[in-house]
């Protein structure tokens, strides 16, 4: 007798550890119906874990993906602003360039005739390399004017650059060729100084820059595009207004004009 209940405790014992969902490696999920039936239903703890692991490795993949194909699109952004800067410059030297060439044509073809036309020629030349603005006498001088146009500036987040580009054009009715130098001061404030920055960078004398035969060297007959590049340190939204300065090559300031900032961004 005592044989028999010690095996049938033993039986008991055994049947309680089979279905412990610890060693069956098995949960038990529970559903009550509407009409109090209830059903078990058994699920896979290592299905359920790998599902979740699953679902973790394809959050951190698309996050990875996002990220790396916003980093190509600014990349992209920038490389298409370097290409803009590079065919407007191309296109303003070829302008320049063609210009020259006419002028050797002319001088070439009043050469041929000899003599007097020869020196005429010569003398054509001579004048035509001359900054207009010291050609021209007093009345002329007086007549020299300019306007700007299209202000745009460009941040190349990449390498930390701006891009200027602006349209100088020759507003005068009498001024056939103008030479000068023009400069781009951007300003976070029209108070503090210390955060100015010029462009081509020379020192500030009376909020002008100081040395005129510095800045960026244009020749202009109608209008031509002007391209300014500078390296910054700090962030390029400090920068709310600028000041466009133009001189010609004597030192005589042609324009002076404050003109508000939107720094559109490259990778820009």
């Amino acid at each position: 007798m005592e044989n028999l209940s010690r095996k049938l405790e033993k039986a008991l014992k055994y049947l309680a550890v089979k279905v412990t969902p610890v060693e069956t490696g098995y949960h038990t999920l529970m559903l009550i119906g509407k009409n109090g039936k209830i059903k078990h239903i058994r699920i896979l703890k290592g299905l359920m874990i790998a599902i979740i692991l699953v679902q973790v490795l394809l959050f951190c993949a698309a996050v990875f993906v996002l990220y790396t194909s916003r980093k190509y699109v600014e990349d992209n952004r920038a490389l298409l602003n370097a290409l803009e800067l590079s065919q407007k410059n191309y296109l303003a030297m070829r302008d320049e360039k063609d210009m020259q060439t006419a002028r050797l044509v002319l001088a070439e073809s009043m050469v041929k005739g000899g003599g007097a036309g020869a020196d005429k020629a010569a003398s054509a030349v001579v004048a035509s390399e001359k900054p207009f603005a010291l050609q021209a006498g007093p009345a002329l001088q007086g007549r020299i004017k300019v306007s700007i146009d299209n202000f745009k500036v460009f941040h190349e987040s990449k390498i930390n650059t701006l891009n200027i580009q602006f349209d100088l054009k020759n507003a005068g009715t009498d001024i056939q060729y103008i030479t000068g130098y023009a400069f781009v001061i951007l300003k976070g404030n029209n108070i503090d100084q210390n955060n100015w920055l010029s462009v081509p960078n020379v020192p500030l004398v009376s909020k002008r820059p100081s040395e005129i035969d510095k800045g960026r060297r244009f020749s202009i007959s109608r209008f031509k595009q002007v391209y300014l590049t500078t390296n910054i340190k700090s962030a390029p939204q400090l920068y709310k207004t600028a000041t466009v300065f133009v001189f010609s090559v004597s030192g005589e300031l042609l324009l002076e004009k404050d003109l508000p900032v939107e720094i559109k961004t490259g990778g820009t």
